[in-house]
C-alpha cells in the first residue's frame, strides 16, 4: 500500500520532494494499562506506517535531490519524534509538540538532529520538570535545542478540532517556528 501511495505521487508529480507522516492515535491511558490489540493499533498507527512511507519515499526523495528527514509528531508522536533522531543519524531536524521526555536521560546522548520542542505551561500531561529536564539534558550533553513554552496553553494546543484545549495564537505562533526551523536545517 506505501509503495502504491509513492509510485502514485511519483506518477502524478513526476518526483517527490517531501513526505510528512502525519497520521497518529493515542488511547487515553497508560500505556501499563492497554490491551495488547489497543497496544498494536497504536504501534503500527504511529510507528509502523511512518517507517513503511519513509522507506517507500527515501530512495525517489534521493533521487529528486533531497533526502533531508525531519520529524515532527504531537503527544505522543512528539515523544517518538523527539527520540527518533536518538537511534536514526538520518533525521536531520526534530519539531515535537509536547511529548514526553525520556526519564533518564541516556538516548539524548545519542541525539543527531536539532530539536525544537513546543509545550504548554499549563499541561497536565507533560510537566514543567519534564521540560527543565530537557534543557538540562541538551546543554549536558552538547546538542543543540530549543525550547518554546507558551504561557497559558494546555497539552494538546495545536488540536484544532477541540475547542477546550486549542489555542490558536500558540498554533499559529509554533507552526510558523516549526516551518522555519525544517526551512533552515532541511534546506540545501
Amino acid at each position: 500500500e506505501c509503495a502504491r501511495l509513492v509510485a502514485e505521487a511519483v506518477a502524478a508529480f513526476g518526483r517527490l520532494d517531501i513526505l510528512v507522516n502525519n497520521a497518529g492515535v493515542a488511547i487515553r491511558k497508560f500505556p501499563h494499562e492497554y490491551e495488547e490489540a489497543e497496544w498494536h493499533r497504536v504501534m503500527d498507527t504511529n510507528m509502523t506506517s511512518a517507517f513503511l512511507m519513509s522507506q517507500a519515499a527515501h530512495p525517489h526523495l534521493v533521487k529528486a535531490g533531497g533526502g533531508k528527514v525531519g520529524v515532527t509528531g504531537f503527544c505522543m508522536g512528539g515523544s517518538y519524534a523527539l527520540l527518533l533522531p536518538c537511534v536514526n543519524a538520518d533525521i536531520k531536524a526534530a519539531v515535537p509538540f509536547y511529548g514526553q521526555v525520556p526519564n533518564p536521560d541516556t538516548p539524548l546522548q545519542k541525539l543527531s538532529a536539532p530539536v525544537l520542542y513546543f509545550y504548554g505551561e499549563d499541561d497536565g500531561w507533560i510537566t514543567k520538570a519534564d521540560v527543565q529536564r530537557l534543557a538540562v539534558a541538551f546543554k549536558k550533553h552538547g546538542k543543540v535545542g530549543e525550547i518554546k513554552t507558551y504561557p497559558g496553553a494546555p497539552h494538546a494546543f495545536f488540536r484544532d478540532t477541540d475547542p477546550s484545549v486549542y489555542r490558536p495564537e500558540a498554533a499559529k505562533d509554533a507552526w510558523v517556528m516549526a516551518k522555519a526551523f525544517f526551512k533552515q536545517y532541511l534546506t540545501a
